[in-house]
């Protein structure tokens, strides 16, 4: 008969994993490097082209969206890390492929209610600019308050502009 074979002795893994390490050339050494250096930026790239809030970090964003039954748009735009801005605008004149826009920026992006309303005073702006003389002041939305009022102070020294 045979007599029972005694349990394998327990492995230490820090010893075994030190012994595989000296056991290492430098050619292996330098494998490992040259793989870590590749693994860095091509996480990071990963990072960047899959995870938006990462993205936005390095890139800027910027999209433009008609706003429905106006003459209007909303320009979202984001720079590198620093949130959303909101601008809606209304073009009033066009020159070639130049296009000449009024907007009204904000860091709330606006509700379809408060953009169409923007609009309008934009509108009511660009009125008034080509016939102050016949159309009536803009007033800020929601409010009584003109836009542009009829006693603006003149600087001092400035010149006083005929009436």
């Amino acid at each position: 008969m045979t007599e029972p074979q005694p349990p394998p002795a327990p492995v230490d893994k820090v010893g075994s994993w030190l012994g595989h390490i000296k056991g290492l050339t430098m050619k292996n050494i330098g494998v490992i490097v040259i793989l870590i250096l590749i693994a860095i930026p091509t996480y990071f790239t990963y990072r960047i082209t899959n995870d938006e809030k990462f993205a936005s970090i390095f890139f800027s964003t910027y999209s433009e969206h008609p706003i429905p039954a106006t003459d209007c748009f909303m320009r979202v735009a984001s720079v590198s890390g620093h949130g959303e801005d909101y601008r809606v605008g209304r073009p009033f004149a066009y020159s070639g492929r130049d296009r000449w826009v009024l907007s009204i920026e904000t860091p709330n992006k606006p509700s379809d209610d408060d953009a169409v309303s923007l609009c309008k005073v934009l509108g009511a702006i660009v009125e008034y600019a080509r016939d102050p003389l016949n159309k009536p002041t803009p007033v800020f939305p929601n409010t009584d308050t003109k836009i542009f009022p009829e006693n603006i102070p003149i600087q001092p020294g400035a010149k006083e502009s005929p009436p």
